[in-house]
């Protein structure tokens, strides 16, 4: 199970970074955005990237009743109506990470290696070379071998998430002052269902 929470996160930044369906949405929001704020639709001047924070406020810049979002999905949509299918597909894990505290997993990791401990000081008390005894050494080499894979996967899945918040990260200053990851996964995990919002209502 924590070996799982470990892989959750290591897979959500790992599809928020390599996904080409996120990359276009961000690219065209982009567009959007120097359109609105400086009228301009060449990419050549304007703001060069933005904050994944202020996807959240795509839904309430609207004309008439159309949102940013609406446009967005008329656009994607007109393109290849598969596409937020695929876009949702491409980011399956990030929901579960939005969910997934790092301090928490931290900490239960820590109260399985204080278990793995107190098996291994258990065996000075059972007789040597007993059948009992051969047992315990057994049991204390599996979950040793599991604490060392565990300790791994999560200094693993820390340094990912790390590195995919600082790539998406618009300056050193903010690449300095990361939020936790459920913070960063969280912003994601809400533009996906607002654009799900939006596009159903597009469809119908």
């Amino acid at each position: 199970s924590l070996l799982e929470r470990c892989h959750t996160l290591r897979a959500a930044a790992d599809e928020v970074r390599s996904s080409t369906h996120f990359r276009e949405l961000l690219n065209l929001v982009l567009k959007v955005g120097n359109f609105i704020n400086h009228g301009v639709e060449d990419g050549k001047e304007g703001a060069r990237a933005f904050d994944l924070a202020s996807l959240a406020s795509l839904a309430s810049f609207k004309t008439g009743a159309v949102s940013t979002l609406h446009f967005l999905c008329l656009t994607m949509r007109s393109a290849h109506g598969g596409f937020l299918e695929e876009f949702r597909a491409s980011l399956e894990h990030v929901h579960d990470a939005s969910r997934e505290k790092l301090d928490v997993l931290k900490s239960a990791i820590q109260l399985f290696k204080n278990e793995v401990e107190f098996a291994a000081r258990e065996m000075s008390a059972v007789e040597a070379g007993s059948a009992a005894a051969d047992r315990l050494r057994a049991l204390v080499g599996m979950l040793e071998s599991e604490l060392c894979q565990l300790q791994s996967s999560l200094e693993q899945a820390a340094k990912e998430v790390i590195d995919v918040q600082k790539y998406f990260s618009i300056s050193e200053r903010a690449a300095s002052n990361l939020p936790p990851p459920e913070v960063f996964f969280g912003q994601i995990a809400g533009f996906m269902d607002s654009l799900s919002s939006a596009w159903r209502e597009i469809e119908k």
